[in-house]
């Protein structure tokens, strides 16, 4: 039990430093194996981006907009390339 608050503090940034090194391997796994064609679903890819960035972001390695809109225009299935062509043309800067 730490009584004093800055020896609390210095013991929780130490503790979630760790989970930082321990999350992050995971995360950056998950990211790079990521694909669209292993959900049922958009939402259900959505959740999954979400999810991952989520970890990456409590690691301080969250993807830009533009790595998520590229990370999804990568995971289409090649039968999809003309999609891929048509949202490349567009531009999009924001991921929903």
């Amino acid at each position: 039990m730490i009584e004093n608050h800055r020896e609390l503090l210095v013991a929780l940034k130490d503790h979630y430093e760790q989970q930082k090194e321990l999350i992050w391997p995971e995360a950056n796994h998950e990211w790079n194996y990521l694909r669209l064609q292993d959900f049922k679903s958009v939402a259900d890819y959505n959740h999954a981006i979400h999810r991952i960035c989520s970890k990456l972001k409590f690691c301080k390695k969250e993807p830009t907009n533009a790595d998520k809109i590229e990370k999804t225009l990568s995971a289409m299935l090649p039968s999809d390339r003309v999609l891929q062509q048509q949202y490349r043309a567009h531009n999009y800067n924001v991921y929903y």
